[in-house]
């Protein structure tokens, strides 16, 4: 898929069917190229497809089509702030007055410093607690290096996250990371539950809690209880009471370096079979996104990758959220 592929005039933004949808967020996938090597990460257990960096060009096409689109990540399959056109994209979205997040390793603060009040909020993730840890985990002794970013964030964005992926063995490292976040004050900590991205994996799809390990669930809670600052535990599947809440394919919409596009919120990136800025007029809605949506809003997963996702148990029972549509609006 090039960029330079036409728009077909022959698409009508007023697409025939039902659960048409406008796109309230992007994630922008900035770069497929990532300067750590972590063990569980999606490159190393299934792969990725390598896709060009993202360009304002892109940007810009998608928000001919979607100019009320409020929020934008800054993320994708790789480090964000290696694409070449990151801070020329982050100027150019800050001064069109959107929401701008940044999703980072942290390991090279970049042009970051150069775009003080351009972002909204910045999210580190975090993958140790120290030199060693963070070493072993990534493949990279760049924890020195990530501290400095840290500061450089604080000085240029008022609200700064930090993201860790907990591992129910080792909780010891959990309370290490607590104790690092107590020296540091985060404006929030976010704890994640790990990715399974392949279901044959047995060894990660161990790593995965849920809601039967209830002791695992209260060490963690109590281990969040009284801190100076916000902590998100993860949400917990419970395979013995199958929901579908996750918001893929209404929440947002992912776009790639190609102009591909996409809308699930964890582990199937963008695709052309799903839509291309360039390609579809109203890309957000072509057949195969429609098809995906109609599935999510009557509480069906999209994916087989969704089975093992915690993403299905994030949010409450689906009939309770607002926009999951009444079914006779996707007939």
């Amino acid at each position: 898929m090039t960029q330079s592929a036409p728009v077909n005039p022959s698409r009508s933004r007023h697409m025939s069917g039902a659960c048409r949808a406008e796109p309230p967020a992007c994630t922008l996938f900035m770069t497929s190229r990532c300067s750590l090597a972590c063990a569980w990460c999606r490159r190393a257990k299934i792969g990725i497809n390598p896709t060009p960096p993202m360009t304002l060009t892109i940007v810009r096409r998608l928000l001919d089509q979607y100019p009320d689109i409020s929020v934008f990540a800054m993320a994708g399959q790789g480090e964000p702030t290696l694409a070449p056109e990151f801070a020329d994209i982050a100027r150019y979205l800050a001064q069109a007055g959107k929401v701008l997040i940044l999703d980072t390793n942290g390991v090279n603060a970049g042009s970051v410093a150069e775009l003080k009040g351009s972002f909204s909020r910045i999210s580190l993730s975090l993958y140790g607690y120290d030199r060693a840890s963070f070493t072993a985990y990534t493949g990279f002794d760049g924890f020195d290096a990530v501290m400095d970013s840290y500061r450089v964030y604080r000085e240029t964005c008022s609200q700064v996250c930090i993201s860790y992926i907990v591992d129910k063995d080792a909780l010891q490292d959990v309370r290490r990371m607590f104790d690092l976040c107590d020296a540091l004050q985060p404006s929030r900590l976010l704890l994640y539950n790990p990715l399974c991205y392949d279901d044959s994996d047995t060894v990660q799809k161990a790593k995965v809690i849920t809601a039967r390990d209830e002791d695992v669930i209260a060490a963690i809670a109590d281990i969040a209880v009284g801190r100076q600052y916000p902590v998100d535990l993860p949400p917990y599947p419970d395979y013995r009471t199958p929901l579908n809440s996750c918001r893929s394919y209404c929440a947002v919409i992912n776009v790639d370096g190609n102009g591909n596009i996409g809308g699930c919120l964890r582990k199937v990136p963008p695709d052309e079979r799903y839509g291309n800025v360039f390609r579809d007029a109203d890309c957000f809605n072509t057949p195969e996104m429609l098809r995906l949506r109609r599935r999510q809003m009557v509480g069906y997963p999209p994916h087989p990758e969704c089975s093992n996702c915690f993403g299905n148990w994030g949010y409450g029972d689906y009939r309770s959220l607002l926009w999951k549509k009444d079914v006779s609006q996707c007939g």
